[in-house]
């Protein structure tokens, strides 16, 4: 895997910040439709099937709300049916956060748990579904390693390292991809790496009062960076558990007979209260943990890694503590922690999708609650969504990066900045291919929102091949003077152009760009097949327009020195993948051909309406050629002319057929103004 980066990071600490937005990506987005995922369960923890609209009854602020949005998704149904065979609503994907308790763990049980892990991860997940891993200690609280993501590999990679810097470092901003720092990991993380919890936990109860609050503190915080995110959000927490006796005391039962006796006497003042009946800042920590699970509609679940045992560091009764108020499990007595996961699985494989339009109160970040009513499932247990957020200005940054990643691995349609990709494939370096690619960003849109003299936007570039693994990526932070720049900018706009290296092979790319000032995101995708260059190749063709007077920038070189692809003679042009053309207009294209004479070379170009109304012979002429390079390139230079088209969608197909071999047939599509 093939990375640039400005700088690496093992992990990120998810720190105490400001309020959470509710289905809100950019400050020109405002709340219209509020989806909220319902599972039904019944005592036996199975979904309730066969449920309908009618079933269901919708409360907002207590005042029931008609459901204008309703769909019912079977992952038992559909998995196993492949990534595109249907895409899953937002609101309807599994988001599994696996979060290991070094603090309160011995290692062993540590290491049972990862392996556990590793098989869920492997083998028990639907390929719609995405995970992210963290950590907790009390020296660094909770700690994120990856965004939520389906690239299996990345998730294998952090939980088998556990954000140990030595091993495995984070390679984008986003935390979409990783790599191990000393070659490729082999099995799980070895005791002596956590033996420094060992002496951590020989503290007296003052000390452990105080790291059960970074403990909770660390967790709420997690439910509230988790708030934004669309989907049904499990964190399971993987512990054996604290001292439960220091958050609710003991019962009279376990009382000592001296305290038994200062009870006989009346001298309960002699009794430590925190020691009896629990200490109250405790209590109150826990509570709001809790409610922060409940609004942010994250439910916890806990795995008790150590299983059938009868020594135990922790207390599993600890664990109902942190997952009841939550609506979760606990999953524990199991000696085969992949049953655990198994378990929460078959929970979650139906999900009611239900919608309603939100009627905004004008107030930034009001609380609103839910309510939803089942009367149709006698007895069963209704898990949903507590409630949803207005929107609000504020975000804080680990909020923003994975709302970021959702978008990015989603691929969610959010245009307040319009993104377009223009990328072809060639052949590169050390058995790889280089992919020139242009990002355009129109102006207007860009500084739409900006009132500050400057301007600050940061682009990503993604390529995710067909494992959906980041293979790889280029960052690029832009910074405007409006005075300066401003007004050429908004009449234009800004083009990017960089080089991504991947092998042969089928990938997405992926562009996003925020803008810090406005909070505006932008998104697009573009997909592209990479051929190996081993053979005759004949690349989709490209249009080519004039620089005009947008502003360019280059990204990094990368080690290599290959000319500025897109270009004639001393002239250098912008390509266009899917271009928008008027009526009667010419225009030049560039057909790049590989391996290929292009002495008696054949050449039919036809014009085709997407919807197959009208196919006909399309007015393409060749103006020139380019000379072979070194890598066997050709370049022809087209002449296309669009006269006599309706308004509408097309493809020109350009069938090629060289004097051996067999005809390659590519495209390119355009819109017709």
């Amino acid at each position: 895997m093939t990375t640039f980066r400005a700088a690496a990071v093992a992990v990120i600490v998810l720190l105490a910040g400001t309020p959470v937005l509710a289905q809100k990506f950019g400050e020109a987005v405002q709340v219209s439709i509020v989806e909220v995922p319902v599972t039904v369960v019944d005592r036996d923890g199975k979904a309730v099937r066969g449920l309908t609209r009618a079933d269901f009854e919708l409360y907002d602020e207590g005042k029931r709300v008609p459901i204008d949005y309703f769909e019912t998704v079977d992952m038992s149904a559909i998995a196993g049916t492949g990534p595109s065979s249907r895409r899953l609503p937002p609101v309807a994907t599994r988001n599994f956060l696996l979060l290991f308790d070094l603090e309160n763990s011995e290692p062993g049980f540590v290491a049972r748990a990862q392996e556990a892990a590793a098989h869920f991860i492997d083998s028990g997940l639907d390929e719609r579904d995405l995970l992210a891993v963290a950590i907790f200690t009390a020296e660094r609280g909770v700690q994120l390693l990856t965004s939520f993501t389906g690239d299996r590999v990345l998730v294998r990679t952090a939980v088998e390292t556990l954000g140990q810097p030595q091993r495995f470092r984070v390679a984008d901003p986003l935390m979409l991809s990783g790599e191990p720092v000393d070659g490729p990991v082999r099995g799980a993380v070895a005791d002596g790496n956590l033996q420094i919890n060992d002496a951590s936990r020989k503290f007296n109860d003052v000390e452990a009062r105080n790291r059960l609050r970074i403990l909770f503190g660390g967790l709420g915080r997690v439910a509230r960076t988790l708030h934004r995110l669309h989907g049904q959000k499990q964190v399971v927490f993987l512990s054996e558990g604290f001292d439960a006796r220091l958050v609710q005391g003991r019962s009279v039962g376990a009382l000592s007979r001296q305290e038994m006796d200062q009870v006989f006497h009346g001298e309960t003042h002699k009794i430590d209260s925190d020691e009896r009946f629990g200490n109250a800042a405790s209590r109150r920590d826990l509570d709001e943990m809790a409610e922060l699970f409940r609004r942010a509609g994250v439910t916890m679940h806990a795995v008790d890694i150590a299983g059938v045992r009868s020594l135990q560091r922790g207390s599993p009764e600890s664990l109902f503590l942190l997952t009841t108020p939550t609506g979760g499990t606990v999953y524990r007595n199991l000696n085969d922690l992949r049953e655990n996961f198994g378990r929460i699985l078959r929970q979650q494989e139906l999900v009611y999708l239900i919608g309603f339009n939100a009627r905004s109160t004008g107030t930034p970040g009001k609380y609103h609650a839910l309510k939803v009513k089942t009367v149709a499932a006698q007895g069963a247990r209704v898990t949903h969504r507590s409630g949803y957020f207005e929107p609000a200005p504020d975000i804080a940054d680990v909020e923003k990066t994975l709302s970021l990643a959702e978008i990015v691995v989603n691929d969610l349609p959010i245009d307040d900045v319009a993104v377009s990709i223009s990328a072809t494939a060639m052949p590169g370096p050390n058995g790889k291919v280089r992919v020139p690619v242009v990002v355009e960003l129109p102006g207007k849109r860009l500084l739409d929102g900006v009132s500050t003299p400057t301007a600050t936007a940061t682009l990503f570039l993604y390529a995710f091949d067909a494992q959906n693994r980041v293979y790889d990526h280029l960052e690029q932070r832009i910074a405007l003077d409006i005075a300066q720049a401003g007004e050429s900018v908004r009449a234009s706009g800004i083009r990017y152009y960089g080089t991504l290296r991947v092998p042969a092979g089928e990938y997405a790319l992926k562009a996003l760009v925020r803008v810090e000032e406005s909070g505006r995101i932008g998104f697009t995708r573009s997909d592209l097949r990479v051929p190996a260059f081993d053979s005759a190749v004949v690349l989709p063709p490209l249009l080519f327009v004039a620089p005009e007077k947008w502003l360019m920038l280059n990204g990094p070189s990368r080690g290599d020195e290959f000319p500025y692809p897109f270009s004639a003679g001393d002239a250098k042009y912008v390509p266009r993948s899917r271009p928008e053309l008027r009526n009667g207009g010419e225009y030049e294209l560039a057909l790049f051909l590989y391996h290929m004479p292009v002495e008696g070379l054949g050449l039919l170009p036809v014009i085709a309406s997407l919807d197959g109304a009208t196919t006909r012979t399309a007015d393409v002429s060749v103006l020139g050629r380019t000379a072979a390079d070194e890598r066997g390139g050709t370049k022809l230079l087209l002449s296309f002319r669009t006269a006599g088209l309706a308004a509408g969608d097309y493809e020109l197909r350009l069938t090629v057929t060289p004097t051996e071999g067999s005809a390659s047939v590519v495209s390119m599509p355009f819109v017709l103004r």
